[in-house]
């Protein structure tokens, strides 16, 4: 799916570019509160992991679940790429790097970019005016 792929592509920029947007935006300290199991340096919101999963996880349930002929299939292929979004947030609070509200805002602009690319994807083709 040569669509699907430019798609990505596309979402991947953007999604990385108003990443880091964000963070030169807010500004945010990574937490500080206890001794974290690993080093991340830069500010903390939102979560580039958490974007990345969330756009390459969701962006790979939407384009793939369109060859799946039912909506519980589409559906469970969704969710499991909700929880592998899920299981990388919480890995990044786990060790210490992240707040949960970076690795939540981090997810949302990430399946935001995948659901807006989707969407204009999937929107019907402008039909040219007839004349009057």
């Amino acid at each position: 799916d040569w669509g699907g792929l430019a798609r990505l592509a596309v979402a991947g920029a953007a999604a990385g570019a108003s990443s880091r947007l964000l963070k030169l935006a807010y500004e945010r300290a990574r937490p500080a509160d206890l001794a974290p199991l690993w080093h991340a340096d830069g500010f903390s919101y939102p979560s580039g992991h958490s974007v990345g999963a969330a756009l390459l996880y969701v962006s790979i349930a939407l384009i793939a679940g369109r060859a799946l002929p039912r909506a519980g299939q589409r559906a469970a292929l969704l969710a499991l790429a909700l929880a592998l979004v899920a299981v990388v947030g919480a890995t990044r609070v786990y060790l210490g790097v992240h707040y949960p509200s970076d690795v939540l805002g981090g997810a949302a602009l990430g399946a935001g970019w995948a659901l807006l690319l989707n969407g204009r994807a999937r929107a019907p083709a402008a039909r040219p005016r007839a004349a009057a």
